[in-house]
This record gives C-alpha cells, structure tokens and sequence, in this order.
C-alpha cells in the first residue's frame, strides 16, 4: 500500500481488503487528509471497534466441587460465524522453558502451539537426561548438567510425557495444541480465554490424572461478538502415582 503525504491519500491492494473486508471505508476515508502517524492511528482505532472479540469462562472442578489445578483447557474454532473474519493467529516463534530442579520437572504440565520449541536447562547439580516416548514427539536428549542440549520443537499435536532415564519418578507432561485459544487452570480451578472471533468451538479438558469416567465431555459452545460466556468442567481425577524417590547418592558430572 502507497501514501501520498502530499495528497493524503493511501491505495493499494491492502486499503481495498480493508475497505471492502471489514467495512472501514467510512470510518477511515474522514482520516485520509491526515498525516501518516495520525492515518495509522485512525485505521487501527477503526479496524479494532470493528472487530468483536467473545471471552469464555471456565471453572474446572472435581466431583466435590474442588477447584483443579493443571487442567487445560483449549477452545478449537469449528465454524466461525463473524461476517468479517480475520485470519487466525499465526503460531508464534517462541521458547518455552521446562527446567530440571530439585531433581523434578518445572512445570509439571505445560501446554503449548504446535510448532513451539522448548528448552531443558538442568539447574541441578547433577546429570539428567530427557526423553520422550509418546507418538506426538519422540526424542531423546543425551547426559548433561551445565549446559543444555539443542532445544526440542513440537511440531505434532497430542500428549506428550516426559522422563529421565536416571531418575524414574521425573515426569512431566506436554499437551501439543493446534489451537491459539488455551490456557492452564491455577489453584482455583479458573482460566478466561479472550480475543475469540464469533463463532462455534468444540471445548476440552484434559489433565495427566483425568479419568474418562465421570468427566465433562467436550462441549460445542457458540460464541457471539462480544459475549462472555461461562461453563463448568468436572473432571474425576486417578490417584495419583509415581515411582517412588531414591534416597542413594545422586549420579554428579565430573
């Protein structure tokens, strides 16, 4: 897209999907004498009052109505119905970071986009290695201490668990997500997903201790501009089990 700061005046083949798309034309044409700082800035302003963003609500609990921790939750978009949709936010290039300390993995539970890379630094003192098994990434780090290996990229949608080949009660867990709309419950059960364009989508719970049993199935939730709408989940949760600490003298790098 070209502008004339002699004339004001902006074309191109973006200033038409603009003012064809989303129905600026008018809010935008009273801001073309102006110049390019102050035309930026009347686009965006009208370009964002165009657009209605819906926010989902959602408690997570178990079956005595305790809050859940952990749980994540993910809207996936499945027909959308704003008569002006914009594209779908690309995946971000990002590092999200699962630590070694304590001899444990922190976080536990991650969740993130499909195509996120993640690091393992180990802030022990001694060696640990990770490795991953699971059909949504399978990998396998080498020994190491200071520094870490080459980041991993999870590039495949799913569930993946994580471990240490020294340490056996080391677990931690990776849900893969081909969705920008997630988010991980805290102590109180709750996560708030905003900035979701009108339309339908399929909801989900999912917890490394979800038992099928006696939980919420996904639901189909329809979301209008600018709505806020509000759900519950229940979740029964398996015991929890790991394999057990060792209490012999932890294996240290030279």
């Amino acid at each position: 897209m070209a502008y004339d700061p002699a004339t004001g005046s902006i074309s191109g083949t973006y200033w038409r999907q603009l003012t064809s798309s989303h129905g600026l034309t008018s809010a935008i044409r009273g801001c073309v004498a102006a110049r390019t700082t102050v035309l930026w800035f009347c686009i965006a302003a009208a370009y964002t009052a165009n657009v209605g963003a819906g926010v989902l609500k959602v408690a997570v609990n178990d079956p005595q109505g305790l809050p859940v921790a952990n749980a994540v939750v993910t809207a996936e978009l499945i027909q959308s119905t704003d008569p002006t949709p914009l594209a779908m936010p690309a995946g971000e290039s990002q590092t999200v970071t699962i630590s070694q300390k304590n001899e444990q993995f922190e976080p536990i539970v991650s969740v993130v986009r499909k195509g996120t890379v993640v690091s393992f630094p180990n802030q022990d003192d001694i060696l640990h290695n990770v490795y991953s098994f699971s059909n949504a990434k399978k990998f396998q780090l080498p020994l190491y201490r200071d520094k870490a290996p080459t980041p991993v990229t999870f590039d495949k949608p799913g569930t993946v668990i994580l471990g240490c080949n020294i340490h056996d009660w080391m677990v931690a867990y990776v849900y893969v997500v081909d969705t920008p709309y997630f988010r991980k419950t805290s102590d109180d059960g709750f996560v708030e997903l905003n900035n979701l364009p009108a339309g339908s989508y399929r909801v989900r719970v999912d917890h490394p201790r979800k038992r099928k049993r006696g939980s919420t199935a996904p639901q189909t939730l329809s979301i209008g501009p600018q709505d806020t709408l509000n759900t519950e989940f229940v979740i029964a949760l398996k015991p929890e089990w790991r394999p057990r600490k060792h209490t012999t003298q932890p294996t240290r790098g030279d």
